[in-house]
């Protein structure tokens, strides 16, 4: 991610929260929400398959409240 910030596109679930260093990356049957943070570390939060609810996932991990 260090050469490549921008890579994945937004996370349509993380737009609304104006969460727009977190990035989605698809691989295989498996969607990766990364959040790049400037200047060069990249954290690895989900790992989910397709079919999992990713709005559940994200309210779980990612969101304080």
């Amino acid at each position: 991610m260090k050469h490549w910030p921008h890579k994945g596109v937004l996370v349509s679930e993380l737009e609304d929260l104006q969460l727009l260093h977190h990035r989605q990356l698809l691989a295989g049957q498996h969607r990766i929400i990364v959040e790049h943070v400037p200047p060069d570390l990249c954290y690895v939060h989900i790992i989910a398959h397709t079919t999992r609810d990713l709005a559940g996932l994200i309210r779980r991990r990612l969101l304080p409240f």
